[in-house]
């Protein structure tokens, strides 16, 4: 794959391949109880064979499980998986993979006593996204983690302490701050990479946004990199700048035939980097391979890392082309956005309309699945003389500049069935925002 898409820098491997034996997961049991039991697993990667779980303080072989607990692990009579199997292949019943904050989520499941304000969906990798942030009146950067309303800091040793529990108000103020600043910097391509000397660094508007403390997003997995750079004390904004999604695209590296994908990219000024053995390496690109590039929403960019690195591992073909969603935020609705001005919101999704496969919001997080409003075929008319869509339901964008709002509105209005309360319309939306900022 190097030698067809890009050539390797030489001496340069900065992500050592994972050396974390064991991943963490919660999982729910099967829902015939009224209230879910839940699980903290672990496992080999790539292997189901070698589980244990979490009980009473310790890890056990699910071969000499507690009695009262067999019953998760055991076979069923009349099928070939184990209900741990099953809780990988269905989206109801698993709950979620661990990310960052492997040693807070034993804790939290160890003590029920902490469980109070934090739900075990924060310790979702895909509802965690990294930060670098410059306090004020500080010179030394500080790496954050943020999720939903906690804010986390990496101490010494790669410990993640909780720093902060943001209110909907600051949430809101945060978000806010960060999509303006990105913006800004954007459009004034004010990320000179040409220049990277500490009196050119940076224009106006980058340095007024690092004096304001403006958090500045990492690029998904690239998180190996922003550790080195915090644990060898080398945290330097022209160190991290690559790092950042302000100034970067990602990739699928296709065939110029086909829909098969040979590799994902991520690109950041001068700056290129491949996907190869669990690893980023720093490539140069060559111009005759551009043709090859299908753009990749950075929402995406976490999925297509693990479809190639299981590829990769299990060297297999070479993997189809994900349906990866597009950057799009679409209230659900009842009414006809074009004829009903003050239409209702009985739902928030994430995707495109396609084949039926997308996000939508449940209880502060999005959970992916197929969603009937995302299907094309239930966007046709039943029959000549209805021209509601087949599925009864309409599809209305939201901005771009409003997803942080519609997100948080729809989070402050809708219960955990992701059902929206009394009935919340667009006009609500338009005043939530102007009291809520």
């Amino acid at each position: 794959m190097t030698h067809d898409d890009g050539e390797i820098d030489s001496g340069t491997h900065l992500v050592p391949v994972k050396e974390h034996k064991w991943q963490l997961q919660f999982v729910n049991a099967p829902r015939t109880k009224v209230d879910d039991e839940l699980f903290l697993v672990r496992y080999v990667v790539g292997s189901t064979q070698e589980c244990q779980y979490r009980t009473n303080g310790e890890w056990l072989d699910t071969s000499r499980c507690h009695e009262e607990d067999a019953w998760f692990f055991l076979i069923a009579a009349d099928d070939e998986f184990s209900l741990f199997d099953y809780s990988q292949m269905h989206d109801e019943s698993i709950g979620v993979e661990v990310g960052y904050l492997v040693d807070q989520a034993v804790e939290w499941y160890d003590h029920p006593g902490l469980r109070l304000n934090i739900a075990y969906e924060v310790f979702d990798i895909k509802e965690q996204q990294l930060y670098v942030r410059r306090l004020p009146g500080r010179s030394d950067l500080r790496v954050e983690l943020a999720t939903q309303d906690l804010l986390w800091g990496r101490g010494s040793g790669g410990r993640w302490t909780l720093q902060e529990h943001l209110t909907l108000r600051e949430r809101m103020q945060r978000l806010v701050l960060i999509e303006h600043a990105e913006k800004l910097i954007r459009e004034s391509n004010t990320v000179r990479f040409s220049h990277p000397t500490a009196d050119e660094a940076f224009d106006l508007q980058l340095a007024t946004a690092i004096a304001l403390g403006v958090p500045f997003r990492v690029i998904p997995t690239f998180d190996s990199m922003l550790f080195e750079l915090k644990d060898d004390n080398l945290l330097r904004w022209e160190a991290v700048r690559p790092l950042l999604t302000i100034s970067a695209e990602t990739a699928l590296i296709g065939r110029p035939q086909g829909d098969e994908f040979m590799g994902v990219l991520v690109r950041s000024g001068p700056h290129t980097w491949i996907r190869h053995s669990g690893s980023w390496l720093p490539v140069r690109r060559k111009s005759d391979h551009e043709r090859s590039l299908m753009p990749l929403a950075f929402e995406d960019l976490m999925d297509a890392v693990l479809t190639w690195d299981v590829a990769e591992e299990t060297k297999t073909l070479q993997p189809q082309r994900p349906e990866f969603s597009v950057r799009s935020v679409y209230f659900v609705t009842k009414d006809d956005p074009g004829e009903v001005s003050d239409f209702s919101i009985v739902g928030l999704v994430r995707g495109s309309i396609g084949k039926g496969y997308g996000k939508i919001r449940r209880g502060r997080f999005w959970q992916h699945g197929y969603l009937p409003v995302l299907d094309q075929e239930n966007h046709m008319p039943t029959d000549e003389n209805d021209l509601r869509p087949g599925g009864g339901e309409f599809l209305c964008t939201v901005d771009r500049d409003l997803e942080p709002f519609a997100i948080a509105f729809w989070d402050a209005n809708s219960a955990p069935s992701s059902e929206a309360g009394p009935r919340v319309t667009k006009s609500n939306f338009t005043a939530w925002i102007a009291t809520s900022t």
